[in-house]
């Protein structure tokens, strides 16, 4: 239940959070293979960090009604693309997958946005 609020979730509300804490504990353990120098808690940490920075800036698109202020002062529609990195050895030159649908690239969103924070 959020913190502060006195109605109780419904069921089926209830399942989703607890699905959506076992897809990060799997995303964690991931990325925690990809990233060998990076303890388990060092990712939990900087993920539920990430978290709450995506949070404030959904709240701040929604208020924005999906634009954003561009350099003149005027507003621009942005469009929304998923933008991966594939993991490969790092030997082998990276391939980039540009996708509105980000199932194509083969791995979790979130492990393409650690290799970003990284520089993996």
């Amino acid at each position: 239940m959020p913190a502060g609020n006195k109605q109780r979730w419904s069921q089926e509300d209830e399942q989703h959070y607890a699905t959506l804490l076992i897809q990060c504990e799997r995303d964690f353990k991931l990325m925690a293979e990809h990233f060998p120098s990076r303890s388990y808690n060092q990712i939990r940490s900087h993920y539920y960090n990430m978290a709450k920075k995506s949070e404030e800036m959904d709240r701040s698109f929604e208020e924005n009604k999906g634009f954003v202020p561009i350099q003149s002062g005027s507003f621009e529609e942005k469009p929304v693309t998923c933008v991966t990195q594939n993991v490969s050895p790092l030997n082998q030159p990276e391939r980039r997958v540009d996708s509105e649908d980000c199932s194509e690239a083969n791995i979790p969103e979130s492990v393409s946005y650690f290799y970003s924070v990284f520089g993996v």
